[in-house]
């Protein structure tokens, strides 16, 4: 699969800031393919829920439940202060049948 639109994302960091609000790693940008479709998945809590984007991303890049992320390129250190911001909500990786390539899958 090519990759060939960019994207933020921020990583949430198990530490609070002085406010107790979450903090986030520095903004990083990756090269993925963005859907803005609506589909159903399982959340991590085993709930149903509807996406309303599918992002794919390259295999050696780590992206976890509850991290955020952003279709275009920013420097914006806390996710919260950019609009079109999206938590991902569930994350999925699919070898292919020779177990060569992985596919990793964002629902948000």
């Amino acid at each position: 699969m090519r990759f060939k639109q960019k994207a933020t994302y921020w990583s949430k960091s198990t530490s609070l800031d002085m406010y107790a609000n979450p903090s986030y790693g520095t903004p990083t940008t990756i090269n993925v393919r963005w859907e803005d479709v609506q589909a159903m998945f399982i959340d991590e809590a085993g709930q149903q829920q509807i996406s309303k984007s599918i992002i794919y991303i390259p295999s050696d890049v780590t992206i976890n439940n509850g991290d955020y992320i952003y279709l275009g390129e920013t420097t914006t250190t806390n996710p919260d202060d950019e609009n079109n911001t999206f938590k991902v909500k569930a994350v999925a990786k699919t070898p292919n049948l020779n177990n060569r390539k992985t596919e990793v899958k964002l629902w948000v």
